[in-house]
């Protein structure tokens, strides 16, 4: 079964994000997009623009001095939305944490337009990352 166009751009964005590929993460990024981190830590907020999701996406990789991986479970995609399900793992100050969770994506015309990430266990996450 072929994929839907817009699975195969959000598994392009992952795979950019792994491997740090700023250029290819600004070519899948509208100008005026917007991602939502929940929670009430060291990343969550609101960020505006590209360039301000780019600074969340590198957060990720500082406060975990590099040991930030995403792995994705299941790509689901229409012609406007995604939903990606993914089992994130960190390590920060010796501790390694590893919990489900995933992003809600909007796209228009194949770019992220807005997104909206979310953690199965919130409260884990919130005490893992402040």
């Amino acid at each position: 079964m072929v994929e839907h166009s817009n699975a195969v751009i959000i598994r392009r964005g992952y795979e950019a994000f792994a491997s740090a590929d700023s250029s290819a993460l600004m070519s899948l990024i509208t100008e005026d997009a917007v991602w939502h981190s929940p929670g009430n830590n060291l990343l969550s907020g609101d960020y505006q623009g590209v360039v301000a999701i780019l600074g969340y996406f590198a957060k990720f990789a500082t406060l975990s001095q590099g040991k930030f991986q995403v792995t994705v479970q299941d790509v689901f995609a229409n012609d406007n939305r995604a939903v990606v399900l993914t089992r994130d793992t960190a390590t920060r100050n010796g501790r390694t944490l590893s919990w489900e969770g995933g992003v809600i994506f909007q796209l228009q015309t194949g770019r992220l337009q807005e997104a909206w990430a979310f953690n199965l266990n919130q409260s884990l996450v919130d005490a893992f990352w402040s």
